[in-house]
């Protein structure tokens, strides 16, 4: 089994990162010796490199198998390729170590060089097993390409290093407007806006009491049933004899609803006959779904296209009347506080679910048509700058991705920039 790399410049040289570099493998004390309190330093497990979990866990014990800032982690059981740097602590048996061993080569340059596409095909094609994938012996076929020049070989680090940087800050910045969404809507939800644009509060405004606590006087307070024309939810296509197929009218299933948005990149379709059958499920813009099952139960979404489409029987769907705003809606059921509140609500079974009764008894709060108007601009005008910053995070992965082909095979060359 062979991997090859296409035709490089003259000054130039094909490494093996096997022989060029430690793979220092970490270490596992087992799980009695973990501790969620701090005691120790942090233990870094697969997950952690990953970042797909977030219980932090610790281990009091002496040994070498150590992390720090500097440091490159490489996982190659589990989740296999992930990449990481920054992290402080003991690492475990699935994560890797990596430095070059003559300590002259940039390490910045080979925390690139893991991730390019070159090295992660080479760690999938040697990787084993089927629930757990392992790719350790994949360690001794990680060829790769590297200038001769240290100077042209920092230069690429830098180029590359700069593109992250500016990844790293729209992340930052995504982050700080979803925080500043969150607070708005904890206030708007709670306080509502008052006929003069402003956020109201219990010292210069009247609020009531209700069964969702104390709310604006305006507003009341409401099952979902009283304010909905309809509330269904879709079935199987294997019930009623059908298959997905690769084209027909779009079916969305529980993997299709996001938090807030439906994701149609990769959509499953069902047959005209089958859509006209469920008459009761077909979508219409406007439609609040809500997922009633698994592990994304009471993820939601708005049904906002102009399209045929139906659900299946994973999704609820919710079709307010004329006195409310969807978007509106959306927004509420997206509150933490309101996702625990209906989970509350869910069936006693040995799989999560939560039933149409459910949502039909739900509270919820219904100011007028017009605050509902308010408060929606609001939230889509932080939703927007979210938007934004979004398109240009997915921009700048773009760029990254193409400059990493370019840079680290020498298509592209930078000794042109070294200075004299």
């Amino acid at each position: 089994m062979t991997t090859t790399l296409k035709t490089i410049p003259k000054d130039w040289q094909k490494i093996n990162l096997g022989v060029a570099c430690n793979f220092e493998r970490g270490i596992e004390p087992g799980a009695d010796a973990y501790n969620s309190e701090g005691i120790g330093e942090r233990f870094l497990r697969v997950v952690d490199i990953t970042e797909s979990r977030n219980d932090p866990v610790y281990v009091d014990i002496r040994t070498t198998k150590k992390l720090k800032e500097n440091d490159i982690a490489l996982t190659l059981d589990g989740t296999i390729g992930a990449v990481r740097t920054g992290l402080n602590g003991i690492y475990s048996t699935g994560v890797r170590k990596v430095s070059f061993k003559n300590g002259v080569t940039s390490s910045r340059l080979l925390y690139y060089i893991l991730q390019s596409d070159t090295i992660q095909r080479i760690i999938d094609v040697y990787a084993s097993g089927s629930t757990i994938k392992h790719a350790s012996s994949a360690i001794p076929h990680l060829f790769t390409v590297i200038p001769n020049l240290s100077g042209e070989r920092d230069k690429i680090a830098e180029i590359l290093s700069t593109i992250d940087d500016a990844i790293e800050k729209t992340d930052a910045l995504i982050e700080k407007y979803k925080r500043m969404k969150t607070g708005m809507m904890q206030d708007l939800f709670r306080y509502g806006i008052d006929d003069k644009g402003k956020i109201r509060n219990e010292k210069t405004h009247k609020f009531k009491n209700s069964p969702l606590g104390k709310i604006p006087a305006e507003w009341d307070a409401d099952k979902v049933s009283n304010i909905t024309e309809k509330i269904t939810k879709g079935e199987s296509p294997n019930w009623q004899g059908f298959d997905y197929q690769d084209d027909g009218v779009i079916f969305v299933t529980s993997e299709n609803v996001r938090n807030g948005y439906i994701d149609l990149v990769l959509p499953k379709y069902i047959p005209e006959k089958f859509h006209s059958k469920l008459k009761r499920s077909k979508l219409k813009k406007g439609d609040i779904l809500i997922n009633l099952v698994g592990a994304s139960i009471a993820r939601s979404a708005l049904f906002d296209e102009d399209m045929e489409a139906n659900i299946n029987q994973a999704v609820s769907l919710i079709r307010f009347d004329d006195t409310v705003v969807p978007r509106f809606y959306l927004h509420y059921f997206q509150i933490p506080q309101n996702i625990d509140r209906l989970l509350e609500e869910q069936v006693e079974t040995a799989r999560a679910n939560l039933s149409l009764t459910n949502i039909r008894n739900f509270l919820v709060i219904k100011p007028s048509e017009t605050e509902q108007l308010h408060i929606v601009k609001v939230l889509s005008a932080i939703d927007s700058k979210i938007n934004t910053e979004l398109a240009n995070q997915n921009k700048l992965s773009a760029i990254m991705q193409g400059c990493m082909e370019d840079l680290l095979t020498g298509a592209i060359r930078t000794n042109h920039l070294i200075s004299k």
